[in-house]
């Protein structure tokens, strides 16, 4: 399995340069389903089928949690107020730092020790906004961002 991430050296326009020969691969690849080889393009469609499956899964994966997470949030509060646990800890999110838009199933952690962190997965940034950076762009409503609270036309 080394061999497929080995470096092959390949021509860029006037440049000479090493890539991994699974790219190099990939690259050929897509150059002949550019061509009209229907072999090719098959081949690809099943992988960008795949790559996409995958993303879709893992975009369900972490709606799920941040769902089940606020859930576990708002019962962990409950229990701190009745006095059933001891403390609160202000390095543990709260629900509210954990924003759903269910627009666009856009997540995002406000909590302050996890802004400009890389989601897991390396899916999406946690945003400052939850409206600014959907974790999967396929899914919006045709393209558009959900209106917000700060809206003029409200």
């Amino acid at each position: 399995m080394e061999e497929a991430y080995g470096p092959v050296t390949i021509r860029d326009g006037d440049k000479v340069r090493k890539i991994p020969a699974i790219q190099a691969v990939h690259r050929a690849q897509v150059a002949l389903a550019a061509k009209g080889n229907g072999l090719a393009q098959r081949a690809f469609l099943r992988i960008v089928q795949g790559i996409e499956n995958e993303r879709h899964d893992l975009h369900k994966e972490l709606l799920k949690s941040a769902i089940e997470y606020k859930e576990f949030a708002r019962d962990l509060e409950r229990k701190v107020k009745l006095g059933l646990i001891k403390g609160d800890d202000p390095n543990v999110p709260r629900p509210e730092d954990v924003i759903i838009n269910m627009h666009t199933g856009a997540v995002a952690m406000m909590h302050e020790d996890f802004r400009g962190r890389r989601l897991p997965g390396g899916s999406a940034h946690y945003p400052t906004s939850p409206f600014l950076a959907p974790t999967d762009p396929y899914r919006t409503h045709e393209g558009r961002t959900p209106a917000t609270s700060h809206d003029a036309d409200g």
